[in-house]
């Protein structure tokens, strides 16, 4: 069209003069004129009717899509079956759910002051005077405080107002003990379990603000977390967890404790969730105001992460979604978040208990001192006491050396003597064989010389 319309009109106009050209015998110079400029003013025609219609295809189609910019800029943009692009409907629910996670955000981390300046600080004590600077609102006047005389006993969470990375500490957990408005002046003492670390009570004293003041202590948070990198991590955490801040929200692993796995499920059905469901990090805490939390409707399409228990009964039990399985989604291991304040609280239990046993310890190691001191002294008269007992020792060896050399003598001379004895035994023995055998002979030569009595009875004649 954009071509073929001039192309068209050029063609005519080519082929008009020429027939008009070819009729100059039949028809005279005004006809040929006029014939010329009613060719040419048919051409004019069509070709601006043409480019009017054009023009009017053109209005119709951008008027069509003006509309439907309109119809997606309030409804929202569909593709699939999806609304891939919020409207202005989907952006007032949006904006509502924005507004309501804002102040839920902000009732959970309750009122902050920061930037809290010194103005007297008592070193023994750890306690803080501090100035609150107030920025003017709208109006060029500063805001109330914040903090009333009423507040006294008020719990404060003090941090260094900067990063730790930059040397920034948490410096505990004070109350409010005195309040001036009119100055905008709150004076805090430390925690007793502070006071009784000299640790602590050293890093307070040395920090000289400013300070950031929380009503709450900071909550724990996945979003958090996930955008801080490792270099950052390494600085903030111990190194026994950076594996699991960084595997955090990353896919499953085999060897994840099952209770620290969520899973992403997709919606197939609508569904309304009852107040209080088990989402990954959140809990069934009411909304600012006391409201009661109000049920959760997701439509199909929507995906969520819950943990693998509520996960199962919306996909096996309920059957209104299924396992949500597009990059990055999927079953995901899942932190357990940390209280800080109980954790603080602990530790600083804890470390008070270190402290008393440690003062406990070093008593018994005065008492263990002491008792080494007195049985040092013992241990120098038991040495004089070994020393003469050595002495008295050297003595007897020599006297039991002159013991054994008699002794020794002794015993060669009894075995002498037994050797003698034995042997005049034996010549003693020998001999009183030879004097019974004398003894016998002796008899037996008596016998026949005198003849006993009693042979010679019976003879006769005698």
């Amino acid at each position: 069209m954009e071509y073929s319309v001039p192309f068209i009109c050029g063609l005519l106009l080519i082929l008009g003069l020429v027939a008009v050209v070819m009729s100059r015998k039949v028809w005279n110079v005004g006809q040929m004129i006029l014939v010329a400029f009613v060719l040419i003013g048919s051409l004019v025609y069509f070709y601006m009717a043409a480019r009017t219609l054009k023009m009017r295809q053109n209005w119709a189609e951008n008027r069509k899509e003006f509309q439907q910019k309109i119809a997606d800029t309030e409804h929202g943009k569909v593709q699939g079956g999806q609304v891939v692009d919020p409207g202005i409907e989907q952006l007032k629910v949006q904006r509502e759910q924005w507004v309501l996670a804002a102040n839920l955000a902000q009732y959970l981390r309750g009122r902050v002051w920061y930037e809290a300046v010194s103005v007297k600080q008592v070193t023994p004590f750890g306690m803080i005077t501090a100035h609150i600077e107030m920025q003017p609102g709208s109006n060029g006047q500063p805001p109330p405080l914040g903090i009333q005389e009423k507040d006294v006993n008020m719990v404060l969470f003090v941090f260094e107002h900067q990063d730790k990375e930059k040397g920034g500490k948490y410096l505990g957990q004070f109350t409010v003990t005195s309040v001036r408005e009119k100055e905008n002046q709150i004076e805090l003492t430390p925690n007793p379990a502070l006071v009784d670390d000299n640790t602590q009570l050293n890093v307070i004293t040395a920090s000289r603000g400013p300070w950031d003041l929380y009503e709450i202590m900071p909550v724990d948070s996945h979003q958090l977390f996930a955008q801080i990198d490792k270099d950052t991590l390494e600085k903030l955490l111990p190194a026994e967890v950076i594996a699991q801040y960084e595997h955090d929200l990353q896919p499953a692993k085999p060897s994840d404790p099952p209770a620290d796995v969520y899973w992403w499920v997709k919606f197939t059905k609508e569904y309304a969730m009852p107040p209080g469901p088990a989402e990954a990090g959140q809990g069934a805490a009411k909304n600012p105001g006391g409201r009661p939390p109000q049920p959760v409707v997701f439509k199909p399409g929507d995906t969520h992460l819950f943990n693998s228990e509520a996960a199962k009964n919306l996909i096996d039990g309920l059957h209104v979604a299924e396992l949500d399985t597009s990059p990055g989604k999927g079953k995901v291991f899942v932190r357990p978040l940390r209280y800080y304040a109980t954790l603080f609280a602990d530790e600083y239990r804890r470390r008070a208990k270190l402290v008393a046993d440690n003062a406990e310890v070093k008593a018994q190691a005065e008492s263990t001192e002491a008792a080494a001191a007195a049985l040092k002294e013992d241990v120098a008269a038991a040495e004089e006491e070994k020393k003469g007992l050595g002495q008295d020792l050297a003595q007897f060896q020599v006297e039991r050396d002159a013991v054994t050399t008699f002794v020794a003598a002794c015993d060669k001379k009894l075995s002498t003597l037994r050797a003698e004895l034995s042997a005049i035994f034996r010549e003693n023995l020998k001999l009183d064989d030879e004097l019974s055998t004398l003894q016998t002979q002796l008899l037996e030569a008596i016998s026949r010389r005198h003849p006993p009595e009693q042979a010679n009875a019976g003879v006769p004649g005698r």
